[in-house]
C-alpha cells in the first residue's frame, strides 16, 4: 500500500451526531459519532470464477467502453494554474509545507485530481457499533474526468450497499443511524459474498485493468486505512501498490489534526452536507471534499495554506460561522437534529452572511 508522495418506516432508524473518526473519544462523548476501528476477523473467500464474470460485465457496459477508447485525457491550462500556484506561493518559512516531504504531497495529490490525470475511487464503510466485526455499509463513487474535463459540475457514479445479512443492525447510541438516508439515490441490499464481489470487481476493473489512455485510478478516502481493514475482512483486495489521496491526512497538512472529522473539514471548505455515517453519503462527501482541497482556486478562497487550527468548540465541532458577533444569534437546535439557526434582521445582513467566507 503506498501514499502518492509525488511519484482513498422503522422507529429505530434514526440518530444525529457529528461525525468523528476518533475512537478516543467514544467514553468521552458518546455522541461524538466517531468510527469504530475494525477488529481482526477472519474474511469470508470470494469466488474468483464470480469475481471474473462480474468484471467482464462492467468491462462491457458502453459507456465505459468508451471511455477506454479515448485517448487524450490531459488539458494544459490545469498544469499551467497548478504551476501557477506552486511559483506564486512561497512555502519556504511553512510551519508544515516547507517540508519537502509534505510539500511533494500536496502537489502530487493537486496534480492527480485537479490535473485530471486520474480517476477517483472513493470508499466509505459503516460497521455496527456493538460488534465492529460487522460491516453494515459500503460506499463507493467514482468520478471519471475522461469525458468531462472542462465540466463546471463534474457527474459521480454513487452505490450505496446494506448488508442483507446485517439488514437489522443498527447504530445510534455511539454513531449516528442514517442507514436508510441515502442522498444519492437508491441503496441495493444485497447479500454480503454479492456485495464483496461486486465491489472487488469494480476494484479489478479501475486498478487492475491496463487502460489505452495512461490514465490511472486513485484511492480516496478520509482515514481510508480503516476502510481497507473492513474491506479485507469481506476478502477484498487491493493491489499492494495502490495510490491514495487521504483527505484526512491532505487537511491536516495545513490545518491541524485536532477535531479533523469529516464533518468538520466539509465545514471548513463550505461543502453542505447531510446524513453523514451513510457510507454512500460519507463517500461522495469525502470525494468532494477532496475536490475543494486539491483545487488551487479554492486553496486561495479558504486560506487553506494558512496554518490555521480549527476553530472547535466544546462538542468537538467548527461552528458554521467564525463570526465572533454571530456566536450569539445561533440558536441551540442540536435536540431537534437540524442545522444551526441564526435570526437575521434584515436583507443587508443577509446578503453579508450569504458571502461570508471560513
Amino acid at each position: 500500500m503506498t501514499i502518492i508522495e509525488g511519484s482513498a418506516s422503522d422507529p429505530r432508524m434514526t440518530g444525529n451526531g457529528s461525525s468523528n473518526r476518533n475512537e478516543q473519544e467514544r467514553s468521552a462523548r458518546p455522541h461524538s459519532g466517531f468510527k469504530p476501528r475494525p477488529k481482526s476477523f477472519t474474511g469470508i473467500v470470494i469466488p474468483p470464477q464470480d469475481i471474473k464474470q462480474v468484471q467482464t460485465h462492467i468491462s462491457n457496459i458502453p459507456r465505459l467502453k468508451h471511455l477506454d477508447t479515448l485517448s487524450d485525457n490531459t488539458n494544459p491550462i490545469f498544469q499551467s494554474i497548478i504551476d501557477d500556484y506552486f511559483v506564486n506561493n512561497n512555502f519556504k518559512h511553512h510551519p508544515s509545507l516547507s517540508n519537502a516531504h509534505q510539500l511533494n504531497y500536496l502537489r502530487s495529490c493537486i496534480s492527480q485530481v485537479y490535473g485530471r490525470k486520474s480517476i477517483l475511487f472513493c470508499i466509505d464503510v459503516e460497521a455496527y457499533e456493538m460488534n465492529t466485526n460487522i460491516i453494515t455499509e459500503i460506499g463507493i463513487c467514482i468520478y471519471d474526468p475522461r469525458d468531462q474535463l472542462t465540466a463546471m459540475m463534474p457527474t459521480i457514479n454513487q452505490i450505496h450497499i446494506k448488508i442483507n445479512e446485517h439488514f437489522d443492525k443498527f447504530n445510534g447510541r455511539f454513531v449516528p443511524n442514517h442507514t436508510v438516508n441515502f442522498n444519492g439515490g437508491t441503496s441495493f441490499v444485497m447479500p454480503i459474498t454479492q456485495a464483496a464481489t461486486l465491489t472487488q470487481s469494480l476494484i479489478n476493473y479501475y486498478f487492475f485493468e491496463t487502460r489505452n489512455n495512461d490514465i490511472r485510478t486513485c484511492l480516496i478516502g478520509h482515514d481510508v486505512k480503516g476502510d481497507i481493514k473492513w474491506l479485507n475482512t469481506l476478502g477484498v483486495k487491493f493491489p499492494e501498490n495502490v495510490p491514495i489521496i487521504d483527505s484526512h491526512k491532505l487537511f491536516a497538512l495545513t490545518q491541524g489534526k485536532n477535531g479533523n472529522s469529516l464533518k468538520n473539514a466539509l465545514t471548513r471548505v463550505q461543502v453542505p452536507y447531510a446524513f453523514l455515517h451513510n457510507a454512500g453519503n460519507d463517500a461522495y462527501y469525502t470525494l468532494l471534499l477532496v475536490m475543494r482541497l486539491c483545487d488551487p482556486q479554492c486553496r486561495r478562497s479558504f486560506s487553506l495554506d494558512v496554518m490555521k487550527p480549527l476553530d472547535i468548540n466544546k462538542e468537538g465541532i467548527v461552528p458554521l460561522m467564525h463570526d465572533v458577533s454571530l456566536k450569539s444569534k445561533k440558536s441551540k437546535a442540536k435536540k431537534h437534529n437540524v442545522a444551526d439557526l441564526i435570526m437575521v434582521e434584515s436583507a443587508e445582513e443577509a446578503a453579508t452572511l450569504m458571502f461570508a467566507t471560513s
